[in-house]
């Protein structure tokens, strides 16, 4: 089949690493073309770069479309998404003419796909979703438009298909119809690791870490309420927060960070994101990783933790529960609540080296169930059903 992949946010370069989303459609892509099918990219965002290019074997067409999702003039923020998706049908049209699409994959993420009109089959795999797990990021009437926007994309596929039970289920709330879940596979990425930072920075230091975008729904805010408790508890214990930050309510996530930490701050360290060469031994050296979702989509950033020996903190009913079993592979605390987070923090700094060993060896192990054999066998019939209209 000639599969068309289109997403919203990719990288302009071999040099860049692929994180997120990205990093889920270049893996998608590679391994349905493992199995002989011819796949494409279609990227549309604000990057310089224009046209067609190839990103590790893999071809890119990208167009300049793109969205500021952190603006606050609403009519622009609407009008930008509206001119993203014409380009977006213009260029499926111009690539459909030189190259038969058999089927479209869009990446759902505030509102692609939302004026598919053409009659080539659709699937979507819904990245993110923002009732879900975003609504706490925006204010109540972006929330509102963004929600419609989303649920307009959905309606127009001919398959819906998500990482995420928990999404899954308000997906199908909201159309009505069945959505599929397929766990994102996890594979071991091949780093040639630098760990140059960790020696300048942390080294023989016990620290808590915390990476990936710095916002309301990743749980920052709910780090920040107990990290005077956190370092009262622990004296000698550090946090180490790594990511791009985003603003809530007019202040940044780094801000309320530096504020909360107070009298602490010569044990807070804050940094921007990290290459993985350069995260990976970060990573590994740490006590714990905190990821207390308010909702999140199956992140790859927890199977990458786990498979790197970390134990993870997460939050129960957020979609970490997919990975974790609290006690056995990690700890899972309660959604929103400082109190939870702090109890689990507490019982992972205090069970003895042979218990975290134990808890290590049942992370890894425990990814097994993420196999990419078991996830490309259910997407490639699901892709093949749609392309045969059945």
């Amino acid at each position: 089949m000639n599969i068309l992949l289109v997403t919203g946010m990719f990288v302009e370069s071999e040099r860049e690493p692929l994180g997120g989303m990205a990093k889920a459609i270049y893996q998608i892509s590679k391994g349905l073309m493992k199995r002989g099918h011819d796949v494409r990219i279609l990227s549309a965002s604000g990057m310089k770069r224009e046209g067609e290019w190839k990103y590790k074997g893999v071809s890119i067409y990208h167009i300049r479309r793109g969205v500021d999702i952190n603006s606050s003039e609403i009519s622009e923020f609407l009008m930008d998404i509206i001119q993203r998706e014409i380009g977006i049908e213009h260029e499926i049209k111009r690539i459909n003419r030189m190259w038969h699409v058999d089927v479209i994959q869009y990446s759902g993420w505030y509102g692609i796909g939302m004026l598919h009109f053409s009659n080539i089959p659709s699937v979507m795999r819904v990245s993110s979703y923002t009732k879900s797990q975003l609504s706490t990021n925006f204010d109540k009437r972006k929330v509102k438009y963004l929600e419609l926007i989303e649920r307009m994309a959905v309606n127009r596929m001919n398959v819906v298909y998500t990482p995420a039970l928990v999404t899954a289920r308000v997906i199908q709330n909201d159309i009505q119809k069945r959505v599929y879940v397929l766990p994102t596979p996890f594979q071991e990425e091949a780093v040639a690791e630098n760990d140059n930072l960790y020696k300048e920075v942390l080294n023989n230091i016990d620290y808590l870490l915390f990476f990936g975008r710095m916002s309301k729904d990743k749980g920052v805010l709910v780090i920040n309420e107990c990290i005077n408790d956190i370092m009262t508890r622990y004296p000698s214990l550090h946090i180490v927060f790594i990511g791009t930050d985003t603003i809530i309510d007019g202040k940044s996530c780094k801000s309320e960070i530096i504020r909360s930490a107070g009298q602490y701050i010569d044990r807070i360290h804050i940094m921007n994101a990290l290459p993985h060469s350069k995260l990976f031994p970060i990573i590994k050296k740490s006590k714990a990783i905190l990821m207390p979702s308010l909702m999140d989509n199956l992140p790859n950033s927890c199977a990458e933790a786990m498979a790197l020996g970390g134990i993870v903190i997460g939050t129960d009913g957020s979609s970490l529960e997919q990975y974790i079993i609290d006690g056995k592979n990690g700890f899972l605390a309660e959604i929103g609540s400082a109190d939870s987070l702090l109890e689990k923090i507490e019982q992972c700094m205090e069970i003895s080296e042979q218990e975290r060993e134990r808890m290590q060896k049942n992370a890894k192990d425990s990814l097994h169930r993420f196999s990419e054999e078991v996830f490309f066998d259910h997407l490639e019939e699901l892709l093949k059903r749609v392309a045969n209209k059945k």
